[in-house]
């Protein structure tokens, strides 16, 4: 198997791995190929090695940056390959599958989540009642506004939904595929760089910056859709954006079904902010 093929880094960027690019963009004192397999074990950088029938994808599952990952996932949409080998950490079990975007996305996501999800969660709901809030909480206030009903298309809906919750709303709607896409986002949360806010209106609510996170946030998210009856829930999580400071974020939020017109159907998500701080990089 040659080793030639492409490194994606933890910002996204892409550079091939027969040349000595990398090694000095780092800095580096490594030779190129210890360097790309520890920047893959510690710094989740992802490797593709070509093969005459397709490409091998070389990963640390519990590691990967997700802005790695989607820059992987952009590359194949643009490169369909015939068949593609996951290698998801060190002398652990190889895969074999087709190399369509949409499997290859499926499988990912699913390694990667799974890998996570046997390491301590960084990631906690506690379902709460509506008699657990504050009488003076938004997300009490909202929940009593959604009894007497709530049009979602009205004019100035977006902007009530910006002041009371001082811009940490997301409207998404339900498409006819049964994906859930965002068509507003509130810019008061701390934990999206601008460069994302500007861009998400259109994106399914998994897409986020931290791939685990959206996926997570889609599970709460179709469990109110499912239910058609407001989720209201205490969270503790630490937050891993592509590019930003991670934090450790706990707040407050309701998910809100909304009946719109022509039978469309849209989830408000609204929350309050309780704490935020920065997580100090890990040093390896």
């Amino acid at each position: 198997m040659t080793r030639s093929g492409l490194i994606f880094d933890d910002r996204g960027n892409v550079w091939p791995t027969g040349t000595e690019d990398l090694r000095r963009h780092l800095a580096s004192d490594l030779p190129t190929a210890a360097l790309s397999e520890r920047l893959i074990a510690k710094s989740g950088y992802i490797r593709l090695c070509r093969l005459s029938y397709g490409i091998r994808m070389e990963l640390q599952a519990d590691r990967v940056s997700d802005a790695a990952y989607a820059s992987v996932m952009h590359w194949l949409a643009d490169h369909p390959q015939a068949r593609v080998i996951l290698a998801s950490e060190p002398g652990g079990t190889v895969e074999e599958f087709t190399g369509r975007p949409a499997e290859v996305e499926s499988r990912l996501a699913a390694c990667i989540q799974a890998t996570r999800a046997r390491a301590e969660p960084r990631l906690h709901r506690l379902r709460l009642e509506p008699s657990a809030l504050d009488k003076n909480s938004p997300l009490r206030i909202f929940r009593q506004l959604w009894q007497h009903g709530v049009e979602p298309e009205d004019a100035g809906f977006s902007s009530a939904c910006d002041r009371l919750f001082h811009g940490r709303y997301v409207l998404t709607e339900r498409t006819s595929s049964g994906d859930l896409v965002i068509r507003e986002h509130g810019s008061g949360y701390v934990a999206y760089s601008n460069a994302y806010l500007s861009r998400c209106v259109g994106l399914r609510i998994e897409d986020d910056p931290d791939m685990e996170y959206g996926l997570w946030n889609r599970d709460a998210y179709r469990e109110a859709m499912r239910d058609w009856c407001p989720l209201i829930e205490d969270l503790d999580v630490r937050v891993r954006g592509a590019g930003e400071v991670r934090r450790h974020i706990r707040y407050q939020r309701i998910i809100a079904p909304l009946s719109g017109r022509h039978g469309r159907a849209f989830l408000l998500s609204a929350s309050v902010l309780a704490s935020t701080r920065p997580i100090e990089p890990e040093l390896t």
